[in-house]
């Protein structure tokens, strides 16, 4: 028996054994801890409560926010009023949802809508409860985040345990896959609730890419939340920047109240102008496959006058933009890249410019931001985008037409979601 004890407890040893360094930890102890997370997480099913958010640097002058949040098994509302932190006067009010298919953003003062796809950086990439329960670690992924399965995915370095106040902690640093090295503080007296997370921005971890802190627990029902916080990011060790901060509103929290589904479908005032992104993509579906309409241009930057009948026998990437359109510009250098080096594979890139701005100011901006490709400014009409804007029905910036060598129509849409099949039309070998 006590040779069966010692070769159980050499095996144990061994296997908690990290092959690529000589700290130990006890597995047992971890497993426990990866449970009572799981069981946490197990017993939230739906979240509603209002909270305050506010930089910790008052000559920012940044904007304070209050917000009523609820989340509810992926589906997610934000209402965000923005305060001017000066005159305490409302900046500005949006109010953001995703029922698990569709999302809806709405903004009162300017009375208008959208309804489109998930935009993981608008609801992910928030500063909400979300981040101090460290639901959010994978951005890209909708839902509650499984912490605990994040934990057992890393290689564990180290194992700790400390005591803080009258609270028993873990601290668990590991090496995930996305992350080069973490440390997360687990409080086993509170429902193993996160009070700390750091992502390193190196192995050597001196620097951070990441820093969630939750600085106050309430418990509601029996069930312990954060309600206070804070989030930094990017920073030197032993340096202060400008963190967030973050305040739950007493009794505005909670809990597991049966949230109905369709509090997260947003329904929009009368009078609102809304883009449905889903109806769009519907009504040009029609033109998908049809030959694509002439090109009406007023000027053309880089280029002598084309027509797609000249182009034939070459692939069209038509990109929809304006110079006054901030996402337009994260499409430049990848454009730049594909001219220069798809161009030889049968690739034409024209981006066409929505009429209103002066041959002048195209073209000094052109320069500016060195691009190479194609650029047309669109001719204008009496009422409407502009003539090649109204042909192709492009509503919205930045938007991407593919044409084929035969004119044909093939897609729309964003220049990311295109790139797969533009590949596929230049017939590029993976």
């Amino acid at each position: 028996m006590k040779i069966a004890k010692f070769f159980l407890a050499t095996l144990l040893l061994l296997t908690c054994h990290s092959q690529e360094t000589s700290e130990t930890y006890d597995a047992a102890v971890l497993g426990e801890i990866l449970a009572g997370m799981r069981r946490r997480e197990a017993s939230i099913k739906d979240v509603r409560c209002e909270f305050s958010e506010w930089s910790v640097n008052p000559s920012e002058n940044t904007v304070r926010r209050e917000t009523l949040w609820a989340y509810k098994e992926g589906k997610e509302y934000r209402d965000e009023s923005n305060f001017n932190e000066r005159d305490g006067k409302l900046a500005w009010r949006a109010i953001k949802s995703f029922d698990g298919q569709r999302m809806y953003h709405y903004e009162p003062n300017r009375k208008v809508g959208l309804i489109g796809r998930y935009d993981k950086d608008i609801f992910s990439g928030a500063f909400t409860p979300r981040t101090l329960l460290c639901w959010d670690l994978d951005r890209s992924v909708i839902g509650f985040q499984d912490v605990a399965g994040y934990i057992a995915a890393s290689k564990i370095v180290a194992l700790e345990e400390k005591t803080v106040g009258s609270d028993r902690i873990y601290v668990i640093s590991g090496e995930h896959k996305r992350d080069p090295a973490y440390e997360i503080w687990i409080n086993t007296d509170k429902d193993y609730r996160i009070e700390r997370f750091i992502q390193y921005h190196g192995p050597d971890r001196k620097r951070c890419d990441l820093k969630v802190e939750v600085t106050k627990f309430d418990n509601y029902a029996g069930t312990w939340f954060p309600v206070e916080g804070s989030e930094q990011g990017l920073f030197q060790l032993g340096q202060p920047m400008v963190s967030l901060r973050l305040r739950v509103k007493a009794g505005s929290l909670k809990l597991n109240e049966g949230i109905p589904d369709d509090f997260f479908t947003l329904k929009f005032p009368e009078g609102t102008c809304v883009y449905d992104e889903f109806a769009e993509r519907k009504k040009r579906a029609r033109f998908i496959g049809k030959q694509a309409p002439p090109l009406h241009i007023a000027h053309w930057f880089g280029s002598e006058r084309l027509t797609l009948e000249q182009l034939r026998g070459k692939v069209v990437l038509l990109e929809f933009w304006s110079i006054s359109c901030g996402p337009c510009h994260n499409d430049f250098d990848f454009l730049n890249w594909l001219n220069r080096e798809l161009r030889s594979k049968g690739l034409v890139v024209i981006a066409v410019h929505a009429p209103g701005a002066s041959k002048e100011s195209v073209e000094e901006f052109l320069k500016e931001k060195k691009i190479g490709y194609i650029v047309a400014l669109d001719e204008e009409m009496e009422k409407g985008p502009g003539k090649t804007f109204d042909a192709y029905n492009a509503e919205g910036w930045p938007e991407t037409h593919l044409i084929d060598r035969k004119g044909i129509r093939k897609e729309i849409g964003s220049l990311g979601e295109l790139w797969p099949l533009l590949k596929s039309m230049l017939d590029l070998r993976p």
